[in-house]
């Protein structure tokens, strides 16, 4: 009887090993990031025990210009907010390497439909002049180059009120930002619905591309037509 009654201990013990090495890690502890705020400073850790943070990591604001995307999200989210408030979490806007918050925010109003030139909205939009707070959250920086923005892969990321990541994608291109619906949802139920798989890009025709200079003497040597692409950077 005491054999049987062993065996059923270690079973259960056994059980009770492989139930735990099924279950997901833990969520882990944000990084203890501060910004920039129109009123001052902003850390994460001002909102712990109190609110879930949405982190938005744009592209950024350069030479005057914002791109697309981020538009099409800010104004996404202003429609949101509303709502994301209501469900326990506030919305931090971060525009990396960047140093003017009022001019980013006038920029996407103008770029509105009809233009709101005097756009204002509801959360902070903050700045993460060094790239400190990028860098803590894995999203990458350059300078330079033909992209005027820093950022080429945007980023979501949702602190929970208690400090723990509960959610974070970083894009594949400027495009790819999970929608305002599915930030909600979460933050509603503590789970997300996972992303629809993306189709498989049809494979692209085969064709010598050639810098200006180079082109135009080579069209010119077979009398042949010139193809000019302009490449707008979103």
């Amino acid at each position: 009887m005491r054999t049987l009654a062993l065996h059923a201990l270690l079973a259960g013990a056994a059980a009770a090993v492989a139930l735990r090495a099924q279950q997901p890690p833990p969520p882990a502890a944000a990084p203890d990031a501060s910004f920039d705020g129109a009123a001052g400073k902003v850390a994460l850790r001002d909102f712990r025990g109190k609110q879930a943070v949405v982190l938005l990591f744009m592209r950024g604001f350069e030479k005057g210009m914002t791109c697309y995307y981020c538009g099409e999200q800010t104004r996404a989210y202003l429609r949101s907010y509303a709502d994301i408030h209501a469900a326990g979490a506030e919305v931090l806007m971060v525009l990396p390497l960047a140093t003017d918050i009022a001019g980013y925010v006038r920029k996407i109003g103008e770029g509105a439909a009809p233009p709101d030139p005097n756009l204002a909205l509801p959360f902070p939009v903050v700045l993460d002049k060094d790239g400190s707070a990028c860098a803590a959250f894995h999203v990458p920086t350059k300078k330079g180059g033909l992209d005027p923005f820093p950022v080429s892969s945007p980023a979501t990321i949702v602190v929970g009120k208690d400090g723990r990541i509960l959610f974070e994608q970083h894009g594949d291109d400027p495009s790819d930002r999970p929608e305002a619906a599915k930030v909600l949802e979460l933050l509603r139920t503590g789970t997300a619905a996972p992303a629809a798989p993306k189709p498989a890009a049809a494979p692209a025709a085969g064709r010598a591309w050639l810098a200006y200079d180079e082109g135009l003497r080579t069209a010119k040597a077979r009398r042949r037509p010139i193809l000019l692409e302009f490449h707008a950077v979103w």
